[in-house]
């Protein structure tokens, strides 16, 4: 006869299983999502294209995984980042390397720049030096897809210039949209 320790055991340790099993497949998914994002020729090229306006992508791949950590250095469950190598042409040849951090869903939420050997096209520099003159017609061509919080975030950050975050907003959107 089994006792109630060991069959407590027991579906303690059938429960851990499934649930480690859950969570494995949830982030697979999350990590497929957002991979299937940035594997995107098309999206590639939207990315350097704000990245280092004005430069043409010549070839880009994936470079790692990793987890994500607040600012006090914890762990995020669920949370990952994804590591691309953008090489591109401007003039000269460059190389840029960007991290995705994704949610537990594989939404893409913010990009950081890991390095680049852009000097005169360092990352953003360009796009932040136009956006301003730009960012109105933008935000004229996407007024009715925005809400109005959405609208007045843009409206902020083309007054800040801030061509990362709206780098970031327009990955969001066209994920989303599900644009490849």
């Amino acid at each position: 006869m089994i006792s109630n320790r060991s069959l407590s055991a027991t579906v303690a340790l059938f429960s851990l299983l499934v649930t480690a099993s859950f969570c494995e497949a949830q982030t697979s998914t999350a990590i497929n999502r957002a991979q299937d994002y940035l594997d995107s020729k098309n999206n590639a090229k939207h990315i350097i294209g704000i990245v280092h306006m004005g430069a043409d992508l010549t070839s880009f791949s994936y470079v790692r995984r990793g987890g994500v950590t607040n600012h006090s250095g914890e762990s995020i469950p669920g949370h990952f980042y994804l590591a691309y190598d953008y090489e591109w042409n401007s003039g000269g040849y460059g190389e840029t390397r960007l991290a995705f951090l994704c949610d537990e869903r594989g939404t893409i939420y913010e990009v950081k720049n890991l390095g680049s050997s852009g000097v005169l096209q360092a990352p953003f520099l360009v796009a932040n030096g136009t956006i301003k003159i730009i960012g109105q017609l933008l935000i004229e061509a996407f007024r009715e897809e925005m809400s109005t919080e959405e609208l007045k975030q843009v409206q902020r950050m083309v007054q800040n210039s801030d061509s990362k975050g709206l780098l970031e907003m327009g990955i969001g959107f066209r994920q989303t949209l599900g644009l490849r």
